[in-house]
């Protein structure tokens, strides 16, 4: 006969699976998004920082005045 197991002993093992089939399908979700966009536009989207600018003070002043970082 099987040993019950508890909730707190599958917790652990459910985030750990869970992170690692994220890991893995990001590059193909990745792939799908960039399959949509130009070839120039997929490969400037991935030189970007999605965060550049974003902290400073000189980032805020661009977004305000409505420019492109």
């Amino acid at each position: 006969m099987a040993r019950a197991v508890t909730t707190r002993r599958k917790a652990p093992v459910t985030v750990l699976a869970r992170t690692i089939s994220l890991a893995l399908f990001f590059p193909i979700l990745w792939t799908v998004i960039l399959s949509f966009k130009t070839e120039g536009d997929a490969i400037a989207s991935a030189r970007r920082k999605p965060c550049r600018g974003l902290l400073r003070l000189e980032g805020r002043r661009h977004q305000r005045d409505g420019r492109q970082l």
